[in-house]
């Protein structure tokens, strides 16, 4: 499937280039997004701080408030993920960016969604398992494993979206196409964690910019994997 050829540098490049293209649009969606997660801060906060006098006298209610926010904050990440993947898709191959590409592939994202709790659930189970049996040599077990899984799988959900994939067929077409690559995918991703992680130092006002960049430069590589052309 495809070829295992391609450039960590164009990646990148082509990232910043597709950014600069529609800066607008990139700044527009951040700026709704950031909107959005500071609405659930607010009223997360107001429920949790309501909730911490009614605790004494009903525990159960501040428990499920507790569960139903962070439920939706998980939600509300995992689709601002999908719409990023989505368009960086549609921005390596210039078809156009739109605030409702995100809205239309109700499908999509179900399978998308599925993954990620079957991801995170395996995780945890394994962290409960090595971390709490197993000491620091069963915590460092865990961290190879699981970058080791994310490389793997690193394009289920580009597949997912990209070719309307169901879940099983994506992670068995992600796993071959990232034979033989596997370092050199372990070395993009460390490269993207890095500059996020740079946009996030200064109070995340750097994320605007390093978001579109890695996701669309994860987009690049997927491509060049599949061994689709990319509009230069």
């Amino acid at each position: 499937m495809g070829s295992n050829q391609f450039s960590i540098g164009e990646a990148f490049q082509v990232g910043w280039d597709r950014f600069r293209e529609s800066a607008r649009f990139w700044l527009g969606t951040a700026i709704l997004f950031l909107m959005i997660a500071a609405a659930i801060v607010v009223i997360g906060g107001i429920t949790g701080g309501g909730a911490l006098f009614q605790y004494l006298f009903d525990a159960t209610r501040w428990f499920a408030g507790l569960l139903i926010v962070n439920l939706v904050w998980s939600a509300v990440g995992l689709f601002i993920n999908f719409a990023y993947v989505g368009w960086a898709l549609r921005a390596v191959d210039r078809s156009g960016l739109s605030l409702a590409d995100c809205l239309s592939n109700g499908t999509q994202f179900v399978s998308y969604f599925v993954f990620w709790v079957v991801m995170g659930s395996g995780a945890l189970a394994a962290a409960i398992v090595l971390g709490v049996g197993g000491g620091p040599p069963g915590l460092f077990i865990l961290v190879c494993a699981w970058m080791f899984v994310l490389v793997k799988l690193g394009f289920v959900p580009h597949l997912i979206i990209d070719k309307s994939e169901g879940l099983i067929s994506a992670i068995s077409d992600s796993w071959t196409v990232t034979k033989g690559v596997f370092w050199k995918l372990l070395g993009f991703y460390l490269l993207a964690g890095l500059l996020n992680l740079m946009g996030i130092l200064p109070l995340g006002l750097g994320l605007p910019l390093t978001l579109p960049v890695t996701f669309v430069g994860a987009a690049t590589v997927y491509r060049r994997l599949i061994g689709a052309p990319t509009v230069t």
